[in-house]
């Protein structure tokens, strides 16, 4: 109505109420679109497939694996330079005790021993002048 009271001229005023009703119609075209559409969606299955996005994994290389030993053959001789070694370091042990024997233990037990004989000779003694009487 605002547009009506614009207008200049009757034919001016019919274009303004020409226009309206083209775009009333418009409007009225555009709700029905949408009332259908509405109808439409109500009654409409959605059907939706998820599928998983997996990761792309790059291949690792496997550790080579490590070969085994040759076992080795059996060597006698190897076997009595090892015993002859043994042998050798076990009479070490006993020259090196004999040793700290000599060096350490018998100046501290010998004196108190060579004491000890003496008193037991001394007092263990048979008197010159006595006779058994066998």
């Amino acid at each position: 109505q605002e547009f009506l009271k614009d207008a200049k001229t009757v034919d001016e005023a019919l274009r303004v109420n020409q226009e309206l009703a083209n775009i009333e119609a418009q409007i009225e075209q555009i709700k029905g679109r949408m009332n259908y559409l509405t109808d439409r969606s109500a009654f409409s299955t959605i059907t939706i497939t998820l599928e998983p996005e997996f990761p792309i994994l790059t291949p690792t290389p496997s550790p080579t694996p490590k070969p085994t030993a040759t076992p080795v053959p059996w060597k006698p001789a190897d076997t009595f330079n090892d015993a002859k070694g043994t042998v050798t370091v076990v009479y070490q042990g006993i020259a090196n005790f004999l040793i700290w024997l000599v060096v350490v233990i018998l100046p501290i037990v010998l004196p108190p021993a060579l004491i000890l004989w003496a008193m037991w000779k001394l007092l263990t003694r048979k008197p010159k002048g006595a006779r058994s009487d066998q």
